[in-house]
């Protein structure tokens, strides 16, 4: 993130990933907001469904989350910002 930010002048990355890396972002501590959007479709299985890593420590307690809007989109797609 340095890198970019001094060779390249980026400020703001968009990451959509799996549950591997969001995980590994979450755990070493790059993250300064996190924005999920919430489909009213379900594909795996419930253990799976936000991060993975086996090579990560524990993400931060949701309970740590501050919440910074909610947002309801078309299709009842749920955009929630913390």
């Amino acid at each position: 993130m340095h890198k970019l930010a001094v060779r390249f002048g980026v400020g703001t990355i968009r990451v959509d990933a799996g549950g591997t890396l969001n995980g590994v972002l979450l755990c070493t501590g790059p993250v300064d907001e996190l924005s999920v959007v919430i489909a009213p479709h379900l594909v795996g299985t419930a253990r799976h469904i936000l991060t993975t890593s086996s090579t990560a420590s524990q993400p931060p307690d949701p309970s740590t989350l501050t919440p910074i809007s909610v947002e309801q989109l078309r299709d009842g797609h749920i955009w929630l910002r913390y």
